[in-house]
């Protein structure tokens, strides 16, 4: 039986505990770039830059993270500090990248460049596999998705 959300909000909240957990893992990526920063060579500082900036900047996005609303007819991302993004569905483009035991939904509207969406990003560990599979749901529902292609098979 398909499942219908009615006209009300459905508000995704960040499991304190698994926010800590997987910020260590970001922190550790971030030591990770350090250690790369130090080994000296043209190649290693590249990437030891890039996992200190991609690092600190998912530190940021999930500890400054308050809510992600589905709304009638457009989604918010809300932060304690930066405000709300808000995009409607009609201009809602999404995908996913799995990683071992946690993955990321990208959000982005199609009527903007893609650096202003950067923090767009919605972390799946905090939120579990029964969260994914409900914002998967209302993805369906809204028709920004099909269902089960490019990752967002479960």
């Amino acid at each position: 039986m398909e499942k219908r959300y009615p006209s009300k909000e459905i508000h995704f909240k960040y499991d304190n505990l698994k926010r800590i957990l997987i910020s260590i893992v970001f922190f550790i990526i971030v030591i990770l770039g350090l250690f790369f920063l130090f080994i000296g060579h043209w190649f290693s500082i590249l990437l030891g830059i890039l996992f200190i900036i991609i690092g600190l900047l998912s530190i940021f996005n999930l500890l400054f993270f308050k809510e992600l609303i589905f709304h009638n007819d457009y989604l918010i991302k809300e932060w304690f500090v930066f405000g709300r993004k808000k995009i409607k569905f009609d201009d809602l483009e999404t995908s996913v990248s799995k990683r071992v035991w946690t993955g990321t939904i990208f959000f982005r509207d199609k009527r903007k460049n893609s650096f202003s969406q950067f923090f767009m990003n919605f972390e799946t560990f905090p939120i579990g596999n029964d969260g994914f599979r409900e914002i998967r749901n209302i993805l369906i529902e809204k028709k920004v998705i099909k269902g089960d292609e490019n990752g967002w098979n479960y």
